[in-house]
């Protein structure tokens, strides 16, 4: 699935973090994700367009409960041949500004699936498994789980309040796929720590994004305090309404560059904490592409 016995800057171009969500309408869906990918990399073998039916199959399955979405203020909005307004796909990317092993520039790239077929199955695999068949004790926190096939994946599975979800809970899994199971072992405890600080900061807006639509939206509370829904009110929510960020996207996608950025440098060489790539600004680019984070 991965290439396998490569230098040690392939672990770290073969890392992928992400999101999934159990959405209500499509099951396990991958919302967006995260690679690592050298500047003269892109035209290579892996790093072209899926022809997949699958992955093609699972683009045009989104709703807003599942939806990779990206504030309107970004200027992502073009026009096709007939002057249609369209929405591109969003595409996030930050480039290092410190040179890689070799001397090259190293960029951090979100989109909705990995433009490699074998990754998105792998990705695919890894999303099934973290919010479908492993066994957490009230269904969230880290785990651990793999083959050498499908490579290994660090899940940390999490559940947001909605009251206008089943069961008044959206689950939600951070995932980091890697290669191997050492790769994935010795990684083991700054990614959980990190993916840990990441959902306490969601759960935290999404408490008080919840609390505040509760008064103006309809969505009442019994006496013993518990909220409850309305009936008719089930609807799809995405990440950004349930947290109240609609630049939610964007500071996961600088979260993950950054972690994929210090993941990167532990197996080159010495890792610097304070990383250029936390301190960032993003603006618009071209083609449906937001510009580089520096």
């Amino acid at each position: 699935m991965f290439a396998a016995n490569g230098p040690r800057q392939w672990r770290a171009m073969n890392m992928i973090l992400g999101l999934a969500h159990f959405c209500e309408q499509h099951g396990p869906s991958i919302v967006f994700c995260t690679q690592a990918i050298p500047e003269d990399y892109a035209g290579q073998t892996g790093l072209t367009p899926s022809t997949s039916t699958a992955a093609a199959t699972a683009a045009n399955s989104t709703c807003a409960a599942c939806a990779f979405t990206v504030p309107k203020s970004l200027g992502l909005t073009t026009t096709d041949a007939k002057g249609v307004a369209i929405i591109a796909p969003p595409v996030l990317r930050t480039t290092d500004p410190e040179s890689d092993a070799s001397g090259g520039k190293m960029n951090y790239m979100s989109m909705r699936y990995p433009k490699s077929h074998l990754r998105y199955t792998a990705l695919r695999q890894a999303c099934v498994r973290g919010l479908s068949c492993e066994l957490l004790p009230g269904r969230s926190g880290p785990v651990m789980f793999g083959d050498p096939e499908a490579g290994y994946a660090i899940a940390h599975v999490f559940r947001l309040p909605d009251p206008r979800a089943r069961g008044s809970n959206r689950f939600y899994s951070l995932i980091a796929l890697f290669e191997d199971d050492a790769a994935a072992a010795a990684a083991w405890t700054f990614v959980t720590e990190r993916f840990a600080a990441l959902v306490e900061h969601i759960r935290s807006r999404a408490r008080t994004a919840t609390t505040a639509q509760s008064t103006t939206q309809g969505i009442g509370t019994r006496p013993e305090g518990f909220l409850r829904r309305r009936e008719g009110t089930t609807i799809p929510r995405g990440l950004p309404e349930l947290t109240g960020l609609d630049d939610v996207f964007v500071q996961m996608h600088a979260s993950f560059a950054w972690m994929l950025s210090i993941l990167r440098k532990r197996w080159e060489g010495p890792a610097e904490y304070d990383s250029a790539v936390t301190e960032s600004t993003i603006g618009p680019g071209k083609d449906g592409e937001v510009g580089d984070i520096t």
